[in-house]
């Protein structure tokens, strides 16, 4: 799929405001605020300043903010694999399986050939890292350019401005002072942006940007816009078509613990959001000290808030060479509950009749869709449905090495040391004799502990651990020294001493490895969710073969979603339940997403009517303005 050549393409400054059609396309195909007659798909923009006149056409802004926000209807499902490349960076590929919808910007190019704009993605407003974007082929795809880019995101903001303010009963358009403010959220730079919303703070009284200002429907997409960016793909197929898109770019891992950024809802009504400032912890914590030392597995978090935009999510992440993940989880969910009373199925499935087959229900629970998995296995894969636009999505992984490989060798080399010492401290072999042999033992300790791991990731989780056991093959080395040099009456008492202190750093080391040995052996897997089971072949039917006493023993999970249905804050109940509030290693990740939580039935349902309203606004002005046969 190759795209025309544009002249110009990313060059100079934001968006202009003028419009300056230069002929390339019918001067009469986009006016601002609609597209003239029912003659889409638009033609192909030739160069920058059609792109920059595209800018202002409120339906085709409409239509995709709509195309958007109602991710789940098309796209099919949506995979997220992970894989550690080494300490310090991840790498996520992303697949998403959708079928072309029929209501998307269209264009035209010069050949004839329909190409639709769907929006795939949100990415925060940053340089992605090794980037690569292939159809199911594995073939290179081409992507917008930033400046055409950001005239399709600037003319869904517009539109949505122009949506607010007609729900406002505001006359007349969108002003000067407005358009200049959104072009400079959407194609400014950081300055730029920053100025911007000094600007919308200090708006007059009364006026249109103050009043888009204070309206929570337009900040909620205003919010997300200013530090993201949409990645849109281009669909040159019909409409109807199922499509395979897949992209991958690399992310950082700082392995530095923080404290959950979460702040919950309030019983005074204050709505949850993100605060990141001040979470992170002092390398010194305990809480960041016990996982390296092995006491606890290191938690792991990621974002994923791409979990909204499809009607089935997958996040599967794989450990590498000598680590197992332990537990993982996966929440997803609006923050702001809906009332007890409200039904866990909006839409009842109504009788069949004749041979005529009812429709599926509509399952949107109150409760947030959740995950969970224990085991120790190689690689995990959690799956969420059904997820509402507007939620909060969290993955977490608590992972750790194997107790056999490096970590193992890390023990025997601590015990060998100190045995050694206990040996030298009994036997008073002669100085000579014994400094030889123990700098001989000394080194080949540092052989064994400085070995190549198989992924440097081991060696991060364990590098408290592999500093006590290098002490432990220090104080054998200090040990020749000291023998070396004194006689072999005053060597005697420093060798115990010697031996008495390599036990501290022996002990931390087995008890950290009997931990995790304990957590091996006596760990209990734990099925997720989604690995249903007939009632008459379920797992407990050993404890009790009687199917009704079957239905009423309930797994874990059964017991998990019983709960939240009946909190008054079922997501934030499920955040503590399932242990996103515990300090973890939180992973910088490219994808954008929301800092408030607002996002309710109501608030959906108000949306869902501005967005209509307004576009059937545009439609009937359309008509209107059609020329006559």
């Amino acid at each position: 799929m190759s795209l025309p050549d544009h002249r110009g393409d990313g060059e100079g400054g934001p968006i202009g405001l003028a419009v300056d059609w230069p002929g390339s396309i019918h001067v009469d195909r986009v006016v601002t605020g609609h597209v003239a007659g029912d003659n889409h798909p638009l033609s192909w923009p030739l160069d920058p300043a059609c792109w920059r006149t595209l800018a202002t056409c409120e339906l085709c802004g409409l239509t995709m903010l709509k195309l958007f926000i109602g991710s789940s209807d098309w796209v099919v499902r949506r995979v997220e694999r992970v894989s550690f490349i080494d300490e310090c960076t991840v790498r996520r590929k992303v697949s998403i399986d959708y079928v072309a919808p029929q209501d998307a910007v269209t264009f035209c190019r010069p050949n004839g050939e329909q190409v639709r704009i769907l929006p795939l993605a949100i990415i925060r407003r940053k340089s992605l890292v090794n980037f690569d974007f292939r159809d199911h082929e594995g073939r290179a795809l081409p992507l917008l350019g930033l400046r055409q880019n950001q005239a399709l995101t600037l003319a869904v903001i517009r539109a949505w401005a122009a949506a607010t303010l007609q729900a406002d009963m505001s006359s007349g358009g969108i002003s000067g002072e407005t358009c200049h403010f959104l072009d400079d959220v959407i194609a400014g730079d950081q300055f730029e942006l920053r100025h911007a919303f000094k600007r919308m703070c200090e708006a007059p009284e009364g006026s249109q940007l103050q009043r888009l200002g204070k309206d929570p429907y337009f900040r909620a997409v205003l919010d997300r816009l200013a530090d993201s960016f949409v990645l849109y793909g281009l669909h040159d197929a019909p409409f109807g078509e199922r499509q395979l898109v897949k992209f991958s770019y690399d992310e950082p891992l700082t392995l530095r613990y923080a404290k959950s950024s979460y702040r919950q809802i309030t019983p005074g009504g204050n709505e949850a959001q993100d605060e990141y400032k001040g979470t992170q912890l002092p390398r010194w914590h305990w809480r960041a000290l016990a996982p390296a030392m092995g006491f606890y597995p290191t938690r792991i978090k990621f974002p994923v808030p791409a979990a909204e935009l499809a009607e089935s999510y997958h996040f599967e992440i794989s450990a590498p060479p000598e680590v197992s993940i332990i537990n993982a989880m996966l929440l997803a969910g609006r923050p702001k509950p809906e009332p007890k009373q409200a039904a866990v199925i909006s839409a009842a499935c109504p009788a069949s009749q004749g041979k005529a087959s009812a429709p599926m229900k509509d399952r949107q629970r109150r409760r947030p869709s959740f995950d969970a998995i224990s085991g120790g296995y190689p690689t995990i894969d959690l799956h969420v449905a059904d997820v509402p636009y507007g939620s909060r999505s969290r993955a977490q992984v608590e992972v750790e090495a194997r107790v056999t490989g490096w970590f193992g060798t890390a023990v025997f080399s601590s015990w060998l040391a100190s045995a050694v010492l206990l040996f030298a401290s009994l036997a008073r072999p002669q100085p000579g004799i014994g400094s030889g042999l123990l700098m001989s033992f000394a080194a080949g300790l540092a052989v064994l502990l400085v070995r190549q791991d198989p992924h440097r990731l081991v060696t991060m989780l364990l590098s408290k651990v592999r500093m006590l056991a290098t002490v432990a093959a220090v104080l054998a080395l200090a040990a020749a020294v000291v023998m070396a040099s004194n006689n072999q009456d005053g060597a005697h008492d420093w060798l115990w001493a010697l031996f008495a202190a390599s036990l501290v750093p022996t002990s931390l080391v087995s008890a950290s490895w009997l931990l995790a040995l304990r957590r091996f052996l006596w760990h209990k897997p734990e099925e997720s969710p989604w690995e249903h089971h007939w009632p008459g072949k379920s797992k407990l039917e050993s404890e009790d073969p009687e199917l009704p006493a079957q239905l009423k023993n309930k797994a874990q999970h059964e017991t998990l979603a019983l709960q939240m249905e009946d909190e008054d804050y079922p997501y934030d109940w499920a955040y503590r339940k399932l242990g996103f509030f515990q300090p973890a290693i939180r992973v910088a990740s490219c994808e954008g997403e929301r800092q408030r939580h607002m996002w309710d039935n109501a608030f959906a349902l108000e949306v869902h009517n501005r967005l209509q309203r307004h576009l059937k606004a545009l439609t009937a002005a359309t008509h209107s303005q059609a020329p006559s046969s």
